[in-house]
This record gives C-alpha cells, sequence and structure tokens, in this order.
C-alpha cells in the first residue's frame, strides 16, 4: 500500500472554491441583494424604521423555505440563551407592570426574530470560503457606494445650501440612508475593518485604487458621522492593527493605515477648510448630551439594583423614561438581569472564540479575511458600549459569516480525518505483522 503526502487544507480549499464558484443561484443572490440594502432605512411618523433589506430576507424565506438548515456548528446553546433571555424579560415585564409594551413586543421581540431569520439564511448560504468572500465583497461594494453619494450630499449641504431631506442627519452628521449617525458610523467601521484588513495584508477583497478610494472614504465618512461610539470601535480596530503589526513585525501595515487617516484629513481639509476643525470639537465634545448619557446609566443602575437577578423586564425602562439606555451590556443588565447578561455575554463570547478558532486553523491565504471578520465584529462590541448595537443587521451579518468559518473549518477538518490514510510504515507492536 502506498503511502500518501498529509493533506493541505489550503490547497483542498482553493479546489473546492473553483468548483463552487458556478454554483451561485437566484437564492444565492437574494441574500447580495439583502447585503447591499444594509445601510437603507425609512422613518416613518410611528417612529418605526422600515428596512428594504427585510423585504429580501422574507423573499428568501418564501422561496428558499426547503434550503434552509440548521448547518451544524453554527448554532450553539447560546443562541437559545439568547431566546431565552427576551422570553424571560417579557414574562418579567408583565409581572412587574401587567402588561408589555408594544414597543417591546414589535422593536425588540420581533426585531429579534427578524434577527434570528436572517442568521438562519445567512449560514444555510455561506456554505463554502468563496460565498463568504462573495457576500463580504458585496457589501463592501455596497457601503462604499452610498456612502460617496452621502459624501456628495455631505458636502453639498455644507457648501452649497443644498438639502436631501433623505440623505444624512440634519446635514450637521453623515447618516447616509440609515438614518441613525451612531448606526451609520458602526456600519462604517464594520467595513473598514474588513477592507483594510484584507488590503493591507496582501489578500484584499476589493484591489488596486478602488481599494485605496474606499480606505479613504470609509474614513472620511466615519469621521463625519461625529459618532463617539463609532470611534470607540474605530480605536479598536485601530488598536488591534497596531499590536498584530508590533507582534508580526509588520510595520508597513501600521504605516499603510496612518497614510488613510492622513489623506482622510487632509480631504477633509481641503473640501471644507480650516473652519472644519472648529466644527469637529464642538459636534465631538456636545457636553449636554454627554451630561444627558451619564443620567441615563444612573437611572439605569438605580433600577438594576431594585431588580438585580431578572431586571426590570424589557421595554420597561424606555416606557419608564422615555428613552431607551444607549448602551447594550448595561441594557441587558437593567431590563434582563445578572442571569441575562451572563446568558448575553456567553453569546457574544462564543462568536470571538469561534473566530480564533478559525484563525488558527487556517492558511495563510484566509487568515486576513478572518482576521477581518473579528475585528469588524470586536468594533460592533466596542460601538454597543454607546448605543444598543443588537438589533443592526450588519453585525449578525458577521455573526452568521464567522459561524459559517467555524462550521466549514469544523466540515474540512472531518472529511481530512476520515481520509487521511493509515500509516503502514510506522512500528507495529511485536507479535503484529501488517497483512495487505
Amino acid at each position: 500500500m502506498a503511502n500518501h503526502a498529509p493533506v493541505e487544507v489550503d490547497a483542498m480549499l482553493r479546489e473546492s472554491q473553483q468548483e463552487e464558484n458556478v454554483r451561485y443561484g437566484f437564492l444565492d443572490y437574494i441574500i447580495v441583494a439583502y447585503i447591499l440594502f444594509l445601510p437603507v432605512q425609512f422613518q416613518t411618523g410611528q417612529s418605526i424604521r422600515i428596512a428594504p433589506s427585510d423585504v429580501f430576507l422574507v423573499a428568501y424565506l418564501a422561496f428558499g423555505f426547503m434550503r434552509l438548515k440548521f448547518v451544524k456548528h453554527t448554532w450553539s446553546m447560546w443562541h437559545a440563551g439568547l431566546f431565552f433571555t427576551f422570553a424571560m424579560g417579557m414574562v418579567v415585564a408583565i409581572a412587574n407592570t401587567g402588561y408589555i409594551s408594544q414597543y417591546a413586543i414589535i422593536q425588540k421581540g420581533i426585531g429579534l426574530l427578524v434577527l434570528f431569520a436572517a442568521y438562519l439564511a445567512i449560514t444555510s448560504t455561506a456554505a463554502d470560503w468563496a460565498k463568504i468572500g462573495w457576500l463580504l465583497k458585496a457589501l463592501i461594494i455596497g457601503v462604499v457606494f452610498q456612502n460617496t453619494i452621502a459624501l456628495v450630499a455631505f458636502a453639498a449641504s455644507q457648501l452649497a445650501g443644498y438639502s436631501a431631506s433623505w440623505m444624512n442627519y440634519g446635514d450637521t452628521r453623515l447618516s447616509g440612508m440609515l438614518v441613525d449617525p451612531n448606526a451609520y458610523g458602526g456600519l462604517l467601521v464594520l467595513v473598514f475593518a474588513i477592507q483594510a484588513t484584507t488590503y493591507f495584508l496582501k489578500r484584499p477583497l476589493l484591489a488596486g485604487m478602488f481599494g485605496w478610494y474606499a480606505n479613504i472614504t470609509l474614513g472620511i465618512g466615519i469621521i463625519l458621522t461625529f459618532s463617539r461610539s463609532a470611534w470607540i470601535g474605530m480605536a479598536i480596530v485601530l488598536m488591534t492593527n497596531a499590536f498584530i503589526s508590533a507582534v508580526a513585525f509588520k510595520p508597513k501595515v501600521l504605516l499603510r493605515l496612518g497614510l488613510v487617516g492622513v489623506f482622510a484629513v487632509l480631504a477633509l481639509y481641503v473640501v471644507f477648510g480650516a473652519g472644519f476643525l472648529d466644527v469637529f470639537m464642538a459636534m465631538a465634545t456636545r457636553q449636554s448630551q454627554i451630561q444627558d448619557r451619564f443620567e441615563i446609566i444612573g437611572d439605569a443602575l438605580a433600577m438594576f439594583a431594585d431588580s438585580p437577578v431578572f431586571g426590570i423586564g424589557i421595554g420597561v425602562f424606555a416606557e419608564t423614561h422615555d428613552i431607551i439606555i444607549h448602551n447594550t451590556p448595561l441594557w441587558i443588565l437593567t431590563e434582563f438581569g445578572l442571569l441575562g447578561f451572563m446568558l448575553f455575554l456567553g453569546f457574544s463570547l462564543w462568536f470571538v472564540t469561534k473566530g480564533i478558532h478559525v484563525y488558527k486553523s487556517v492558511g495563510e491565504d484566509l487568515k486576513p479575511m478572518i482576521l477581518g471578520l473579528v475585528m469588524a465584529y470586536m468594533a460592533m462590541a466596542g460601538l454597543s458600549l454607546g448605543i444598543e448595537a443588537l438589533y443592526q443587521r450588519h453585525w449578525w451579518l458577521i455573526m452568521a459569516l464567522l459561524a459559517s468559518s467555524y462550521g466549514i473549518v469544523c466540515r474540512e477538518s472531518r472529511i481530512l480525518d476520515i481520509e487521511r490514510p493509515l500509516r503502514l510504515d510506522t512500528e507495529l507492536p511485536r507479535g503484529v505483522s501488517a497483512r495487505t
């Protein structure tokens, strides 16, 4: 019996990609449409936002119902734990107040079901590395395209007085068509983490001059959202890159990221002039808003102290104070208590641990993409300190792609274990002979 050389995982995956590149069907393009419309929402008079991407999600569920599957290794007990947390929160809200608000039912309860449905659709679709890269490229192109329109509209409003009511936030902060500048800033940071990481580590999803254009315009957009929450996420991305550059002795990566920042600031100076610095400082400080956030934190902690184990119930804080908490961990702690917070923490850390496992398992060709996904996820975790980020669809997209990556690694490892031939050139126990 002939001996076989060990199978290279990357070579095996590349062969798989070449075979599966032509397998993009109707349902795959529906998911791409869902991703392309992630940066678009419309505000209604009832304070409910309509997301066109959800239309494509419904279409996927309708046409692809038989294709939906709970892919092994992409779901965990922590997913069930999060669902249990919200169900428990509704019970606690009814027990404490005698009713549950429409806000809690529609925006929190049904909203979570929609996010789980999107997670199911994406993990059912992203079955190989080629599709994951394809979906990420669609995300980058879609966001860069809309961000370009948003930047043009912002410049027109500042320089020519032109106002587009459907674009940006009162002509003072960049928000694209996502309505909320903080959510939009988080989306830009998420995409920047993926694009910049893959670009500067020589495995670009968008290469060449368009890749540079994407990096710089995303950087400009992040600044113009004036979202301190998004800036926290961006700081996480930059510090992580700095750490990796130092450990891996790749100073050029950090230098190129610095150049992106320099070009972004220069572009803002050229377009808006020296007066932009005063505008930047005024928008970045917003002292009254900072004071309001501290008051919200104090009120939330006081309500948590009254009910620390099970929380006060979902939607109760907003119903009581007519405002949301603007901090995801604190919101979870206040409305779901320590029990809900521990389940949420386990859910959040599951994706980090699986992402790190995938990064260690794949070869050099795939590491930049996985690192970009992990950094995008961590950037959203940073953003969650300033907004209730759990309901951001683009965060769930990253969750689904990280989970799909883990599922692929587990599947490929299992195939390699099955196909690895028995080596007969190893020393056998005394008295045992090898027979063919």
